[in-house]
């Protein structure tokens, strides 16, 4: 079974450090680049910062990521 998440529209304010503590057993979260920065309480400007982000979030439970990031596309990430 799969469990998958995503904040949904709106405003990413509503996710807040809370969802930090739920990720474990989450296979796949969905988001754009302002809710994961919201969720992650950084401004996420560079690809390190980004990929910080990530490493936080797997090192919580989470298996994988999808980020759409405007004109840069998609990410995802299911490893390193």
């Amino acid at each position: 079974m799969i469990s998958f998440a995503s904040p949904g529209v709106g405003t990413p304010n509503h996710i807040g450090g809370a969802m930090l503590v739920t990720l474990a057993g989450i296979d796949l979260l969905v988001l754009n680049r302002t809710e994961l920065a919201a969720l992650m309480g950084d401004e996420l400007a560079t690809d390190t910062a980004l990929r910080d982000a990530w490493l936080a979030l797997r090192d919580r439970g989470l298996r994988r990521l999808v980020m759409s990031d405007g004109a840069q596309g998609v990410r995802f990430s299911d490893g390193d």
